[in-house]
């Protein structure tokens, strides 16, 4: 027996999961493969009794939530079937994420929230089975919290208010929701209203027993939300306190995703399940359809602005992939080669809207660079202290921007996931695919 304890036996801060596969190099019988459900690729060159990582550049994780840092486009978040991970170098590798100095992986068991701070730099928040890990910058660490009682199985979408980040929202639904066509389990919506360290629920009679599959925060007002869920769209605009179902868009059909300008408060685009892409311009009185270009029937999963030009929308689908839009949301145009897998579930795109992240169910990370260019890393500052100024956020640039500073690393070991790099030209609208091959 070379596996021992609760499981962990493979790379340090990885969860390794469940072997499925094991092959052994045939001129050596220490050097020994093993591929897991729920892992990754691991090599061991002693028999068995130590391992390191072989799958950076692996893309067969599923990916339910991805996020990128709004201070640096080489930074990214994913969460997903397999726990949690993040890469400093644009997907190119992955490291699992843990405490510095400790090597047990912090995110086990399914996770599928992830997202970033856009104003105070390094504050993360990621969430799954088995709560909520926060990352304060003064503290240097991941802290743990709890959800409340009534908040359950776990974690499906993460959102901070633009315009107020210690307000943050999130709702509920269990990971097969999240990465395949079902309805299983989920139920409420939960706000913090101190940057992440206490939790409230916030959902009404109206959540019973609904899948929250995503939340859209208005860009001025912090109290108003929009939740998309199995049993439709609804709103509040008192951060909870009374919710209104949407039913000039859905009358009991599930919205899937919802998105608001970060320019117009009152543009809203959402997604129906297996109806396709609607448009409101009045907070979501009435809508029109947004299908020119895209999949009859669609199953939308997420929907991004370009922070710079936000006339520039992106949206994932389930069945088809990734599209984009350059007059708002009215017209689309498949951004398809490349995409080895089209399994889109979910999208963020960088705060310089130069580089685009897509997680897929099954095929892992994959990356577009609208400008022809890798993002660049940037040099690490030193973590805030409680004494400090908060770093303010990154102004939009019109040009390609130049290295800036970024929020500290967590450290890790390499990991399960990884990321096909394809970048996009825009002259003429040529593209070109380019595969970092780790």
């Amino acid at each position: 027996q070379v596996s021992v304890g609760s499981g962990q036996w493979g790379p340090p801060a990885v969860r390794t999961g469940w072997p499925i596969d094991l092959q052994c190099d045939p001129r050596d019988p220490d050097r020994v493969f093993a591929n897991n459900y729920s892992g990754g690729n691991f090599l061991s060159e002693d028999g068995g009794r130590t391992w390191a990582n072989a799958s950076s550049g692996y893309s067969g994780a599923q990916i339910i939530g991805v996020a990128v840092d709004p201070f640096n486009p080489a930074r990214v978040f994913a969460v997903g079937r397999s726990g949690g991970w993040y890469s400093e170098d644009g997907g190119t590798t992955w490291n699992g994420l843990h405490d510095p100095g400790d090597d047990t992986p912090l995110a086990g068991g399914e996770w599928g929230g992830i997202a970033f701070d856009p104003i105070r730099q390094n504050h993360i928040i990621a969430a799954g089975q088995n709560g909520i890990l926060v990352w304060f910058p003064e503290g240097n660490r991941w802290e743990q919290m709890n959800y409340p009682s009534n908040f359950y199985p776990e974690t499906s979408v993460i959102v901070f208010a633009p315009s107020d980040t210690d307000v943050i929202y999130a709702g509920s639904a269990n990971h097969n929701t999240m990465v395949h066509d079902v309805y299983e389990q989920g139920h409420g919506i939960m706000a913090s209203h101190d940057g992440g360290r206490t939790w409230r629920e916030i959902s009404g009679e109206e959540f019973r027993d609904a899948l929250v599959t995503d939340l859209a925060v208005s860009p001025t007002d912090p109290q108003v939300l929009y939740a998309a869920t199995s049993k439709g769209l609804f709103k509040t605009l008192n951060g909870g306190g009374k919710w209104t179902k949407i039913s000039a868009l859905s009358s009991g059909e599930p919205v899937r995703t919802v998105a608001v300008s970060p320019a117009e408060p009152e543009k809203l685009l959402a997604g129906i399940s297996g109806k396709g892409l609607f448009i409101s311009r009045d907070g979501g009185l009435s809508w029109s359809r947004a299908s020119a270009g895209l999949e009859p029937n669609g199953n939308h999963r997420d929907i991004v602005f370009d922070p710079v030009n936000p006339i520039v929308v992106y949206t994932s689908d389930i069945s088809s992939g990734v599209y984009r839009s350059e007059d708002g949301g009215e017209t689309w145009v498949k951004l398809g080669q490349g995409l080895t897998h089209r399994a889109a579930t979910s999208l963020s795109i960088s705060s310089d809207g130069l580089h685009l992240y897509a997680g897929t169910a099954g095929g892992g990370v994959f990356r577009l660079d609208l400008n022809g260019q890798p993002p660049a890393s940037a040099p690490v500052p030193e973590p805030v202290s409680p004494t400090q100024t908060e770093s303010q956020p990154m102004p939009a640039p019109t040009e390609k921007p130049e290295s800036t500073p970024v929020p500290g690393s967590t450290g890790g070991q390499p990991c399960l996931s990884g990321a096909v790099l394809l970048p996009l030209v825009l002259a003429g609208w040529v593209w070109r695919r380019r595969r970092n091959d780790g």
